[in-house]
């Protein structure tokens, strides 16, 4: 019995042993997360994406999981065919852990945004936001998701918070306000610091080990607020790192220091999967980052991939089709990241608005710069180019504005200038002088072919996309203009039709360079 006994004790020791063990060896795991941010409708990504995700899973050396900081449904052709649903759809499959919301998270409406992240989750995993509320009829604010989320890791806890940029109150004010201007929802921008401290407390209250921003602030102003995820981590403290999004940079690697002298790694991953994150955390609680090349890339998800292909079977047979050819390209940017058409006058800016202003007889045609987001490259145009340069398929109204509205639009675009601004405006029918950051001289192209100064009384025809009438990107200035004509065709289709029908298919060699339509200057020229 004793010897029975004496086995027992060692039977049970051994075993607690190995238990020890199995935890110490769970604990030596290192924490991966592979992150996203602005997508942007680049579905091809995803199966690399998940593919990445997988192949470390399979190693088993580390507990991975996958998170997005935001604007997956719009931004391309797939978010404009399907209202978002194809993005959803292929980010389902690819199962995330969490996920927050971008600004263009609102571009179809809030409703349209709920249908995917809200009581039926499309999305397919946990949507948190600390800073997006409902407001009742007293004007007190309730929470629409969840401020933050917790994963177990072996023996560690993450807890993610998610936050959106307040200034998708003013870029997608449509989704906040109703029609008659009744403010229905609301992104706390008065108090972000306190709601994102606040749940920092409480992810720490419950344990959480490692504290994951999923930031859809960026990381510096806009033209709407100054708040962003720098001056987020410097009034908080006890974050880890900023996963964010927004800017569309590359930052593989930034140290910022919080309310207390921590600290904390910052990185955002450029847009459109041009790079994908892989933050790691070590064992000893190190953090590091690596920014990795999609195409660099060597897994594949079959599941996600197969996915892709059904959607692009559905899609392919339209957006191939070829609407005309370009012996130079339209640029939005210089592909080296800077945003041309967001500070100054770009040839894709100047055939867009000619076709707007051509399309609806008018003498004036405006557009924001935000709306043109992708080159049209030199060869075969079809419809798929359209749609990933003009994702928004707005509508276009004809309007009668004042010379004193014009200016002031124009003024409005120019809030940030020189620094890029969504909301800065390219033109046909008119000419912009800017000298220093002011502007100094606007004139208008008349019957006889010669520009001449813009009378600020006499009223004016003017095509613009519903979305800037409207007030968006905080640019109210013709919001009470009345509307001439709602035009017949979206943006997008309204350009194509003039590519393909009044250009005979071909880019006329006058869009080759931009046409003078925006003239700078330097305050030291203008003296002179």
């Amino acid at each position: 019995m004793r010897e029975m006994k004496h086995f027992s004790n060692h039977f049970y020791a051994g075993w607690v042993l190995l238990l020890l063990a199995a935890a110490c060896s769970k604990n030596d795991k290192s924490i991966v997360i592979v992150h996203d941010n602005d997508v942007h409708c680049a579905l091809d990504g995803y199966a690399a994406f998940a593919g990445l995700r997988d192949a470390i899973a399979a190693a088993d050396t580390a507990y991975v999981f996958t998170a997005s900081s935001g604007d997956f449904i719009q931004g391309g052709a797939m978010g404009t065919l399907s209202k978002g649903a194809y993005p959803v759809e292929v980010m389902r499959k690819v199962r995330y852990d969490v996920v927050t919301l971008g600004n263009h998270e609102f571009d179809y409406g809030m409703a349209r945004m709920m249908e995917f992240c809200g009581e039926n989750n499309l999305v397919g995993c946990p949507v948190i936001c600390a800073n997006l509320f409902r407001l009742d009829s007293l004007g007190a604010q309730q929470p629409v998701f969840p401020a933050w989320h917790i994963s177990q890791a072996g023996r560690k806890r993450i807890g993610w918070i998610g936050m959106t940029t307040p200034q998708a109150l003013y870029s997608e004010s449509y989704s906040f306000y109703d029609e008659q201007g009744v403010q229905h929802y609301d992104l706390g921008e008065s108090r972000l610091a306190e709601l994102l401290q606040q749940s920092i407390d409480q992810v720490r209250a419950r344990g959480a080990d490692y504290v994951i921003l999923l930031s859809h602030l960026g990381d510096r102003p806009g033209k709407d607020t100054p708040l962003n995820s720098r001056t987020m981590v410097a009034a908080t403290h006890g974050i880890d790192a900023v996963l964010d999004g927004h800017n569309h940079l590359l930052i593989p690697h930034d140290t910022l220091y919080d309310a207390r002298g921590k600290a904390v790694l910052l990185v955002q991953c450029g847009s459109k999967f041009s790079r994908v994150g892989k933050l790691i955390i070590s064992p000893d609680g190190k953090l590091t980052h690596e920014s990795i090349p999609l195409d660099s890339i060597p897994y594949r998800s079959a599941p996600v991939q197969e996915v892709i292909d059904s959607i692009k079977t559905l899609t392919d047979g339209f957006l191939n089709r070829e609407l005309g050819r370009g012996a130079f390209s339209l640029l939005a940017d210089d592909g080296q990241g800077h945003r041309l058409v967001r500070n100054q006058e770009t040839n894709l800016g100047d055939f867009v608005t000619d076709a707007f202003r051509h399309s609806g007889k008018a003498e004036i045609a405006m557009v924001n710069g935000g709306t043109l987001r992708e080159n049209i490259p030199t060869g075969t145009i079809n419809y798929r180019q359209l749609f990933d340069s003009m994702p928004y398929h707005n509508a276009l109204l004809k309007v009668k504005a004042t010379g004193v509205q014009i200016r002031s639009f124009l003024e409005n675009g120019l809030q940030l200038y020189p620094a890029e601004c969504g909301g800065f405006i390219q033109v046909s029918g008119l000419r912009y002088v800017l000298v220093g950051n002011k502007l100094s001289r606007v004139e208008v192209l008349e019957k006889d072919g010669r520009y001449h100064p813009l009378k600020d009384q006499r009223s004016y025809s003017v095509v613009v996309n519903d979305y800037m009438q409207g007030g968006g990107d905080g640019n109210t200035a013709l919001v009470h203009c009345p509307i001439l004509k709602r035009l017949p065709h979206s943006d997008t289709e309204t350009v194509a039709r003039y590519l393909e029908f009044d250009c005979g298919g071909t880019v006329p060699a006058r869009y080759a360079r931009p046409q003078g339509r925006i003239i700078k200057k330097n305050l030291a020229d203008s003296a002179r």
